[in-house]
């Protein structure tokens, strides 16, 4: 299991006085560039076997909040949310999807940690999952979420929201970290998490 050294940046900070830059952030975004929105579309073709539904560049920009995950600036992942999706509510991760380059380093789960602990005002956090994605299963239920039951999209994976989450979601909110010994050259080798 990697370690994470991460600490919270509000609003585009600088980072603390005499630290080294990470090179890992997760950006809170209601609304994507054309930039980040393009790389969010490409590495969703990249996965289109896993993630059961290609996006469309104008569905990309209607979703509540978009969770980048960045490495040195650049989209490597993504999660879309989206409010009051499958009931009154909830925040519904529409999709997780990561760079092929970038894979089973841990940034799916990460992306997951920071939603679910910033779903502050919210009741459950839910997902849809592909039936005979028995990865995204394992994924999810290693995320703590449970089977709640199945919709017209799948599996859906429930998860309670504590009522202490830690705050609400802020838009331009960023998390910087580094990962323990990661090299971009040994990236996606290992089996593991997304």
């Amino acid at each position: 299991m990697r370690k994470f050294a991460n600490f919270v940046v509000r609003n585009k900070s600088k980072c603390l006085e005499g630290s080294k830059e990470p090179e890992f952030s997760l950006v809170l975004k209601t609304r994507m560039t054309r930039q980040e929105a393009n790389r969010v579309l490409e590495i969703n073709q990249e996965n289109l076997d896993r993630n059961g539904g290609q996006l469309h560049y104008e569905g990309i920009l209607s979703h509540t909040y978009a969770l980048l995950a960045k490495f040195k600036g650049e989209v490597v992942g993504y999660t879309l949310l989206e409010e009051d999706f499958i009931f009154n509510g909830d925040i519904y991760a529409m999709q997780v999807a990561i760079d092929n380059r970038f894979k089973h380093i841990g940034l799916g789960s990460k992306m997951y940690k920071y939603a679910y602990n910033h779903a502050k005002g919210y009741k459950i956090f839910t997902a849809s999952v592909n039936p005979d994605n028995i990865v995204s299963q394992k994924f999810h239920e290693k995320n703590g979420f449970e089977v709640a039951g199945e919709n017209n999209l799948g599996l859906l994976y429930a998860r309670l929201v504590k009522k202490d989450a830690l705050e609400k979601f802020e838009d331009g909110d960023e998390v910087k970290f580094d990962i323990d010994g990661f090299s971009l050259s040994q990236a996606g080798t290992e089996p593991g998490d997304e």
